[in-house]
This record gives structure tokens, C-alpha cells and sequence, in this order.
């Protein structure tokens, strides 16, 4: 269990490491199509992005690093659901408000509509799915 909670400290260091890089990269190259990237995030959605950092970053370093804590298991738990919660804010910031800047909407109202998860089904219920279904004719026209 403490290797465990050892990993995950190792885990969300490198992901800071990772996504410090990109932050600076971005920021020292002042390219105006990259730049935009962060500019939105800070700007429009604040909470979301900040607490990613203090979830992914901040509270596993404050966290993890006394090996007390290491060895309580429901502790390890805890810390890796609020691990898990900022992964998923991580790729919420990342994917679904990227994809939703093409579209007119405003922030608050691309954030709630992203905060759930779309539900994957066909448009038109008589579309056919599944294996045999993706391979029948009607798909391809």
C-alpha cells in the first residue's frame, strides 16, 4: 500500500512536470495561435482551471509526501479519488471546452454543458449499432 501511495506521488509529480513544460513552452513562444490555449482557460474558467492544478499538483504534494499518511489505507483512497476527479477536470479543460470554442457559446453555459458527459448513442433510434450493425450498407451513404 505504501509503494502504491508512492506511485502516486511520482505519478502527479510527472504529470506536473508535463504540463509545466507545455505552460511554458507555449507562454515563452508567444505564438498567437497557441497562446489562445491558455488565454481562454484563464480568463473564462478559472475555477476549473486552478483547481486542476491544486488537485493534480498541489494537494498530492502536500499529501503524499508524509509517509504517515502512506500507510492509511482509507487515505490512499481518498487522495486517489480527489486524483481521479482532477484527471477527469484535467481532460474536461483539455477536450470538451476546446471543441466547444468553435461554437458560440457562452462560458458558463459550455462548462455546465460539459460538466456531464454526453451520452454515445445513434442520432435516430432505428440507426443499427453494434457489431454487425457499424457494418451494414446504410452506414456508408
Amino acid at each position: 500500500l505504501h509503494d502504491l501511495a508512492k506511485f502516486m506521488f511520482a505519478i502527479s509529480v510527472f504529470w506536473t512536470y508535463l504540463w509545466l513544460s507545455q505552460f511554458m513552452l507555449i507562454w515563452y513562444a508567444n505564438i498567437p495561435e497557441e497562446v489562445t490555449y491558455f488565454i481562454t482557460r484563464i480568463e473564462d474558467y478559472k475555477l476549473p482551471f486552478f483547481g486542476m492544478l491544486i488537485l493534480n499538483f498541489i494537494f498530492p504534494f502536500c499529501v503524499l509526501m508524509n509517509s504517515d499518511y502512506k500507510r492509511v489505507p482509507w487515505f490512499i483512497v481518498m487522495a486517489g479519488i480527489v486524483i481521479l476527479f482532477g484527471h477527469y477536470i484535467d481532460s474536461l479543460m483539455s477536450i470538451r471546452i476546446n471543441a466547444s470554442l468553435l461554437s458560440n457559446n457562452s462560458p458558463a453555459k459550455t462548462f455546465a454543458n460539459c460538466v456531464f458527459p454526453t451520452p454515445v448513442c445513434p442520432k435516430n433510434i432505428n440507426d443499427p449499432i453494434g457489431l454487425l450493425g457499424s457494418l451494414s450498407p446504410a452506414r456508408f451513404l
